[in-house]
């Protein structure tokens, strides 16, 4: 990158990663022999995500089909 490249860059950092999910960063073992993240492992990522959207999604609609009911008893109850 040069001092005349506009591009905004941005991204995630192995150890921010690694202590949110130990999957989602790749590890290297140091002098000691402790393993420590070294890069991001994007395609466990990328499960995770799609797995988390599609909990999310259910959710929604359960959560839909939850208040239409209420709203429906709410103006059966209000007509009365």
């Amino acid at each position: 990158m040069d001092d005349t490249d506009t591009q905004l860059y941005i991204g995630y950092v192995a150890e921010e990663l690694n202590d949110i999910d130990t999957n989602f960063a790749y590890k290297i073992p140091d002098y000691n022999g402790n393993l420590i993240p070294e890069s991001v492992e994007w395609f466990n990522m990328l499960i995770y995500s799609i797995e988390e959207i599609k909990k999310l999604r259910n959710e929604v609609n359960t959560l839909t089909n939850q208040n239409a009911d209420i709203l429906q008893r709410l103006s059966i109850l209000e007509n009365k």
